[in-house]
């Protein structure tokens, strides 16, 4: 969301900076629900992972509810565009 933020922020028009504010105000949200409901400190738990009740396999019912590497990638990818406004793509 983020990055369809700036996209639209870069058209330099009204209505891009409207849907750019509403990506961003989209992306703070789900960032804070994952902060405050799916972190090992919010559900009082310890853990290796960062964040919890990821999916690793839905349809042969593996990794279900666990952390998994992956989704913690993209965690610390969200956190960081959020705290990095300067942020910059990589690929």
């Amino acid at each position: 969301l983020r990055e369809l933020a700036s996209i639209n922020a870069a058209l330099g028009t009204a209505e891009g900076a409207e849907r750019a504010q509403r990506y961003t105000d989209a992306a703070d949200a789900m960032l804070y629900s994952l902060i405050t409901i799916y972190t090992p400190r919010a559900q009082g738990v310890a853990s290796d992972g960062l964040m919890l009740e990821s999916v690793y396999n839905k349809p042969y019912k593996m990794g279900i509810n666990e952390a998994t590497q992956f989704g913690d990638y993209y965690y610390m990818e969200a956190l960081t565009r959020s705290a990095q406004t300067d942020w910059k793509r990589y690929w």
